[in-house]
């Protein structure tokens, strides 16, 4: 492998350290892996939620920030809040100061993506979800009411101002699904999330199932709601110890978990904790509600964890299919749990298949170049791999 010094600019909607949900840790090691591929970042972040600038730095050649804008006024604009609120003068500023091309992260970046005095740059979306559908889904799961109409909202809005990315020179979707669904304003190629884990499945088990996700998320709280209501009273299973793993839990969730039987809530937890439940737990079950994006929590546990199983909203569309046993209802969902349960170990042929997965879907470093070489194609200079 060669490499050679190009530049970009990056823009994210925070500071990516630490990088503690799907979305930050996509982009955080994204930037680690472009800075080992010998790329020059120059990065442009709404830094807010006091993280800290200092793992960042030795990524970048130059980090800017921003302020991002919470008046509340800017919920009444046409344009979604979640991009409105990144608007920043000084952004543009900065940006056209260079000639580099710009990739843009997340939907929520992309407010000068259209703007005409970057006609004639080379730009670039990476795109986490099909963000319309997101919202949607998350207005549905809320138990809010305020939280519902606004993520109800922002999903109408982000479905009127998508056609922004026809203005971009391509798209990077996280999964097949998104990929069919961008490539109709610009041409979009599959790079699967980025990731903080090597193949490494844990040597010491523990009897307990566990689910762990960013609790604070209405996605979330529904997955487990679902596991305490539909999956975990059912006798055959109930005997199961199962722990929750995640930040942020409202009261109402804490307390269902608190009145569950052989349940339990393991919070304010950093992420090498997580990580270390996933590496012990005898079994993963990760259910959700939204086939959007790929989900970290997946990617994690196939390279830490033991048996796993999902449904197939989990795994539809990833890249991840066949893996792992994939539920599509309650019951079968119990069945491959009872199943799991009862093997000691997982079969080293699955083993085999999952490190397959890390060497080369799953490789952060393949996936950086492939980007790179995607846009700075029309360089003579470019990137070998």
């Amino acid at each position: 492998m060669t490499f050679c010094t190009k530049c970009l600019n990056l823009v994210t909607h925070n500071l990516p350290y630490p990088p503690d949900n799907g979305g930050l840790m996509d982009i955080y090691y994204k930037l680690k892996s472009f800075s080992e591929c010998g790329m020059d970042v120059i990065l442009h972040s709404f830094n807010y939620n006091n993280r800290t600038i200092k793992e960042i730095n030795k990524y970048c050649k130059v980090v800017n920030l921003y302020e991002r804008k919470f008046n509340p006024l800017l919920w009444f604009s046409l344009k979604p809040f979640i991009v409105n609120s990144r608007r920043s003068s000084k952004l543009l500023q900065n940006l056209i100061q260079n000639e580099h091309p710009i990739l843009f992260d997340t939907l929520h970046t992309t407010f000068f993506l259209s703007h005409k005095i970057l006609n004639n740059r080379k730009k670039f979306v990476r795109t986490h979800n099909v963000e319309h559908i997101y919202y949607k889904k998350l207005s549905e799961s809320a138990h809010h009411i305020g939280k519902k109409f606004y993520y109800f909202s922002e999903s109408v809005k982000l479905k009127n101002y998508e056609n922004i990315l026809s203005f971009s020179n391509g798209i990077f979707a996280i999964s097949l699904y998104e990929k069919i669904h961008f490539n109709q304003y610009s041409p979009t190629l599959i790079i699967p999330p980025f990731h903080p884990v090597q193949f490494n499945p844990g040597k010491d088990v523990e009897n307990f199932a566990l689910y762990h996700g960013n609790l604070s998320v209405e996605e979330n709280q529904k997955a487990v709601e679902w596991l305490i209501d539909d999956i975990w009273q059912d006798k055959r299973i109930k005997n199961i110890p199962l722990v929750i793993s995640g930040n942020g839990a409202p009261t109402w969730l804490k307390n269902k978990i608190y009145n569950s039987s052989n349940i339990k809530l393991l919070d304010k937890l950093k992420t090498e904790d997580i990580l270390a439940l996933v590496s012990k737990a005898r079994l993963n079950v990760l259910p959700t509600f939204q086939n959007t994006g790929v989900k970290l929590k997946l990617i994690v546990a196939l390279g830490l964890g033991h048996h796993i199983v999902v449904n197939k909203l989990m795994t539809e569309g990833t890249g991840l299919e066949g893996v792992v046993p994939e539920a599509t209802d309650s019951e079968e969902f119990i069945e491959n749990i009872i199943l799991c349960w009862n093997q000691k170990k997982v079969s080293s042929h699955i083993l085999a298949k999952r490190e397959n997965l890390f060497a080369q879907y799953l490789n952060n470093n393949h996936n950086a170049l492939l980007m790179i070489n995607y846009i700075f194609k029309n360089n003579n200079n470019s990137f070998i791999y």
